[in-house]
This record gives C-alpha cells, sequence and structure tokens, in this order.
C-alpha cells in the first residue's frame, strides 16, 4: 500500500530503513503531506526534484509537484474548484498480469472536519466529479489504525507495462460551509490486490435493478408497482425502494430484513420482517412534550427514552456478535414545529400527515433538548420513509413492502395536544396513522450494513441477500 499522510501531528512514524527527501504540502489549514508504502513510512524532503519515485514490487508510484502550499483551503463553488493545483499520482504497473489499485481517503482522528462540507474531485485515469466525502462509501480502514473515517474514492485497474495517472482537488464547498475553521488531517492509501474486487452491496442492489428517473406522485400510494428511485440525504443520493418490493429481502444475523434504502453513504438500511414478538411503547410517559424523543433533559440529564432502552437492549441481545457488519447512521427524530401555543405538531406531521406528503430525508435541524438527529446503529423507519416506500396517511396498502398487518411504530413524532404526546405509526391497514407514545404496539428495528459488504444471493425471499464478509 502507498500512503499519503496529509499533515502529520503524530512525530515520527519510521518503520523502515530507507529515506527518500520531499515534502508536500496540501492544506486545509496549512496541511503537509508524507509518503510511504506498506513496507515503511518514507519521509520525504528535497524541493530541488521534480518528482520522486517509489517501487513496491510491480507497481511504481511517482508523485508530482513536490511542493504544494495551500496555506488555507479556500470555499470555493463548484466550476472554480476544479481549477485548483492538483495533487498529481502516476502508477505504473511493471508486471506483465493485470493490477487493480483501490483509492482510500483515511481522514485522521485529529480531524475537525464537517465530512459533508469537503469537496473531492479526481480526473485523469479516475475520474470523479465533485463529490462531497461523506458520499463515498466506507473502506475496510474505516475507524482502523486512528482513522476517525476512510473512503474509497475509486478502483482503478492497470493493465500490464503501462501508467494510469490521478489527479485530486479538495475544497470547502460555498453551498454547505458552516464553519471555515476546519482542520483536515488525512491518509490516501492506495491498496493493491491481485484478485478480482468483489462488487460491494450498493453495487449488487443498483446492478440488479433499474433506477426509476420519472417524476413520483406521493399524493398516491404505491401498491401495483415495485422501482428503485432517488433523492437526497444528509451524505449524498439515496436510493430508496418503493411500493410492490419482492426483491429486497436480506437474510442477517438469523433473522429476515427488507432493504429500505442504499443511503447516501453507501450503508444500506434495513427494517425487520421476520416473525415479530416485539412490542414496547414509545415511551412509559405521554404527558409531556418531550416524551416524543429518543432523549430527553431530565434534571438537566440527557435521558434515554423508553424506546431507546429497548431498541438498545435489542441490539445486545440480538446483533452483538454482528457488531461489525453494523454501521452507524443518521436517525431522524424530527421534533422541529412552527407553532408557539395551543397544540404542536411537529414537522413530520406538517409534511406528510395530509393529502399530499412531501417526504425528504434530510432531518431538519432544530435546538430543541428532546429529539432531532442521531448517529447511531439502532432505530426505527422514519414517516418519511413510509411515504417514500408507498404508503400515505389516507389509503390503505395492503401490498407495498412496509405492510404487515398489524401496527408499528415511526421515529416521527407527529403531534402534542390535549396533554398527550403522539408518535406516527404504520397502522395495520397499511395507513400513515398515530398513537399515543404511551401505547404498547410492535416495534421493527432499523440497522444499516457497512458499505463495504459483499454479499451473495438474489433478495427474493426464496434466495435473500446473505452478506459475505468485512475485511
Amino acid at each position: 500500500m502507498l500512503y499519503i499522510l496529509i499533515n502529520n501531528k503524530r512525530g515520527e512514524l519510521m518503520r523502515s530503513k530507507y529515506k527518500i527527501p520531499i515534502i508536500l504540502i496540501a492544506t486545509l489549514l496549512g496541511l503537509s503531506l508524507v509518503i510511504g508504502t506498506s513496507y515503511g513510512l518514507y519521509k520525504v524532503r528535497n524541493e530541488a526534484k521534480p518528482y520522486t519515485v517509489f517501487n513496491d514490487e510491480c507497481l511504481e508510484i511517482v508523485t508530482f509537484d513536490n511542493y504544494v502550499d495551500i496555506p488555507q483551503m479556500p470555499i470555493l463553488n463548484t466550476a472554480n474548484g476544479k481549477t485548483t493545483h492538483p495533487y498529481t499520482i502516476a502508477i505504473t504497473n511493471t508486471c506483465s498480469d493485470i493490477r487493480n489499485i483501490e483509492l482510500r481517503f483515511n481522514v485522521l482522528a485529529s480531524s475537525n472536519i464537517k465530512k459533508s462540507e469537503v469537496m473531492i474531485y479526481l480526473n485523469g485515469d479516475m475520474k470523479i466529479e465533485p463529490t462531497i466525502l461523506s458520499s463515498f462509501i466506507n473502506s475496510a480502514s474505516n475507524k482502523k489504525d486512528g482513522n476517525l473515517l476512510s473512503k474509497i474514492l475509486g478502483n482503478l485497474e492497470i493493465p500490464a507495462n503501462s501508467t494510469k495517472r490521478i489527479n485530486i482537488r479538495t475544497w470547502l464547498d460555498d453551498t454547505r460551509v458552516t464553519n471555515q475553521n476546519q482542520s483536515l488531517q488525512a491518509m490516501l492509501e492506495i491498496s493493491k490486490t491481485k484478485t478480482d474486487i468483489k462488487p460491494i452491496f450498493k453495487d449488487t442492489i443498483l446492478a440488479q435493478n433499474q433506477v426509476s428517473t420519472d417524476p413520483l406522485d406521493f399524493s398516491i400510494s404505491e401498491a401495483e408497482y415495485s422501482l428503485l428511485a432517488t433523492t437526497e440525504d444528509e451524505n449524498g443520493t439515496s436510493y430508496y425502494f418503493r411500493g410492490n418490493t419482492a426483491n429486497n429481502y436480506v437474510s442477517f444475523a438469523g433473522y429476515l430484513w427488507q432493504i429500505v434504502r442504499i443511503n447516501g453513504d453507501g450503508s444500506i438500511r434495513l427494517i425487520y420482517a421476520d416473525n415479530n414478538t416485539n412490542l414496547s411503547t414509545f415511551s412509559s410517559n405521554n404527558s409531556s412534550v418531550d416524551y416524543v424523543g429518543l432523549t430527553y433533559l431530565q434534571d438537566n440529564v440527557n435521558t434515554n427514552n423508553t424506546i431507546t432502552e429497548y431498541l438498545n437492549a435489542w441490539y445486545q441481545d440480538h446483533l452483538k456478535d454482528y457488531d461489525k457488519y453494523i454501521a452507524e447512521s443518521t436517525f431522524c427524530n424530527d421534533t422541529t414545529f412552527t407553532n408557539s401555543y395551543g397544540p404542536i405538531y411537529f414537522g413530520a406531521y406538517n409534511r406528510l400527515y395530509n393529502n399530499n406528503p412531501n417526504p425528504t430525508l434530510i432531518c431538519p435541524k432544530n435546538d430543541s433538548e428532546y429529539g432531532g438527529s442521531y448517529s447511531t446503529k439502532i432505530g426505527l423507519i422514519s414517516a418519511d420513509e413510509v411515504i417514500l416506500a408507498g404508503g400515505h396517511k389516507n389509503q390503505t396498502n395492503t401490498h407495498f413492502y412496509l405492510y404487515t398487518g398489524y401496527d408499528y411504530y415511526t421515529l416521527s413524532p407527529s403531534r402534542f395536544s390535549n396533554n398527550l404526546a403522539y408518535m406516527l405509526t404504520v397502522n395495520s391497514y397499511g395507513r400513515l396513522s398515530e398513537t399515543p407514545v404511551s401505547n404498547n404496539i410492535y416495534i421493527r428495528p432499523v440497522i444499516s450494513l457497512e458499505s463495504t459488504v459483499s454479499v451473495s444471493g438474489d433478495g427474493s425471499i426464496t434466495n435473500p441477500y446473505r452478506p459475505n464478509s468485512i475485511d
């Protein structure tokens, strides 16, 4: 592996007796690069040379622009970002057989960045249009070896005795940036393999399903057709199943699940679809508005609600042995509201509980002391996801894939009125409905599989997808 370490603040990390002098700096706030291979970390400091060469078995890796100094990463629009000075790598395969490489972007734990604001652009022989960092899938190096996160920028096949070049540019997106004083410490990692790379779960789903580009009418439920459609979430483009879907089944951890969507970061969101004996209240109390939250403040202490305790216990009882397969992902417990007196109608109620729902996968921001956006490994489906899947408030739907024949909770608060807190549910007729938080009804846990998972199977109920392994 070739490593390009951006702004190494961890001191000397010499694992080899070889030293090659050069320094490369590419910064958000003055970030230096250090280059090495899997056999050692090579320090480089020779600004006179026009390039530096590393040899690693069949791969000869040449780095250009031996001194790149950007004191502070600019905040740019896409057009200007694409014209910034690149960091260039040339990789030559000197052997007589094909070599495959995977280019990873490893953000170190010392970083202070918002991954949804950093843009990455690649051109040359690996082409990636400007894309937010969070939308790339996680690599096998994610949260390992001191990495805060690790993203796969792309894969590249290098034919025998040929050279491929990659130009890499990064900047802060002017339409997303909320903090100009972010610091980034990151490592570019080139992982090589002689074997074919198995397609990840996301690629398998997209290869087996045609993505619909037709405009969708959410004023009617979807029962007859099955399709895969797209919308944006906080991490990029999400692909969601809608309607009478029969090829989204997954066998995992001894249970049957169904795919809700491909998250914007490439992880795969699943909802429990096996024999259901899971019953719980959302909250043991229903007389306060904050009991619609996954957490709430009690005596100035952040306190788990009943449903949070239930889900955490369910995870420990049923999924803890499979933890490495399960990704942390965003769950939206939308507690925004607009009225300042009288009954409180929450954001999902206002968006969805009408004849013309307007679903979104981007969780509205709020400053409430209860609810909001959570990053966790287990949660519930949102009412927005129910509408995207084909549900509706006023229309019975016993054919879309989220229909079960029983009532179950979503994660979306409905309203607080007459001293009662309500949550949105899917009822026994397949309609979007509501119930007081103290009602004891069914729970369908929701998790996300890591983006690096590969699978076998075809997604049918008789041959569901089954995860292979995670490196």
